[in-house]
């Protein structure tokens, strides 16, 4: 999940650059039929793509995007609750870079709330 559409772009560009061979989606407004790019092994979106409205789901989600608002978090954490393969691992990957004080607060307020109220594990790797 990036932080809009030029990066979503560029996303993809890295992705097959490292992974010739894989399908990558893009699930945002750039495309006509959003879901169509649900059967990709990759799919990049925004959060206000992940946010429409539709009911898609997913098991892993990689946020690149600094966000503390507990509704876009409850939005999120169901895209992968909802999973329609219920035996599949279920990972929730914040990518934080804690050298900015405003990424690292806001990560702080996720990383609270979602230990908190919606993850069944949590663990913190830095890098």
């Amino acid at each position: 999940m990036c932080g809009n559409l030029n990066l979503v772009t560029k996303m993809i560009d890295y992705i097959k650059e490292d992974y010739p061979a894989a399908k990558v989606g893009n699930y945002t407004s750039l495309v006509k039929n959003k879901t169509d790019e649900l059967s990709n092994t990759f799919i990049v979106t925004t959060n206000s793509s992940l946010d429409a409205g539709d009911d898609s789901s997913f098991d892993i989600i990689v946020n690149l995007v600094p966000l503390s608002s507990e509704p876009a978090l409850d939005q999120i954490i169901g895209r992968i609750r909802n999973s329609k393969n219920p035996n599949s691992l279920k990972l929730y990957i914040d990518v934080v870079d804690t050298g900015i004080s405003s990424n690292k607060n806001q990560y702080t307020i996720r990383a609270r709330y979602l230990n908190k109220n919606k993850a069944a594990t949590f663990s913190v790797v830095n890098f």
